[in-house]
């Protein structure tokens, strides 16, 4: 069956409300997955629902609602997590990216005596390969050997930038590259 959407409303800071509407006769099991996992199932009694979701300020998740008991094509994340072990001595991590055969700072992470630690990045360009590094500095801010990760990062595209232009005459729509 179809789920229809309509525009998701910015409630907050970080809370959207999304609507959607089912062709199938209720009551209807919505099934919600962002990026690919499900967050949320429940029975609507109308044809018509919607959910909150809070979506960081940047963040650009790729979420589908379903109205049937089937899961959506794998979605892949669009950013990329790196986790590193403590190294003694360390007192921060500097976590850098390459871009354009420059390391670049994307952030730094101070050593609070955990044995592990993970960051994720900003979103990332779709279908393409990324280089980040870790490198431990200590108080003196001499430098660590480096862990270097290379990642493909392939996730759902972003949507077309596109017009639409609706001629009531014909009764067409011309969908044109913005």
């Amino acid at each position: 069956m179809t789920v229809t959407y309509k525009k998701p409303e910015k409630i907050d800071q970080m809370g959207w409300r999304l609507k959607f509407s089912s062709d199938k006769t209720a009551p209807i099991t919505f099934r919600v997955y962002v990026a690919g996992e499900k967050v949320t199932e429940f029975i609507s009694a109308t044809k018509d629902s919607e959910i909150y979701l809070p979506i960081a300020s940047g963040d650009h998740p790729f979420i589908e609602v379903m109205d049937a008991d089937c899961a959506p094509e794998p979605a892949g994340p669009g950013r990329a997590s790196i986790y590193w072990f403590r190294v003694s001595g360390a007192t921060t991590y500097r976590v850098e990216r390459n871009i354009s055969s420059v390391w670049t700072l994307e952030a730094e992470v101070p050593d609070d005596g955990r044995s592990y630690f993970l960051w994720a990045s900003g979103w990332l360009a779709d279908v393409t390969s990324h280089q980040l590094r870790v490198v431990p500095v200590d108080d003196a801010g001499n430098q660590g050997s480096t862990t270097t990760k290379n990642i493909l990062l392939v996730r759902h595209p972003d949507v077309p930038n596109v017009t639409y232009a609706y001629n009531s005459g014909p009764k067409t729509v011309t969908i044109s590259a913005a």
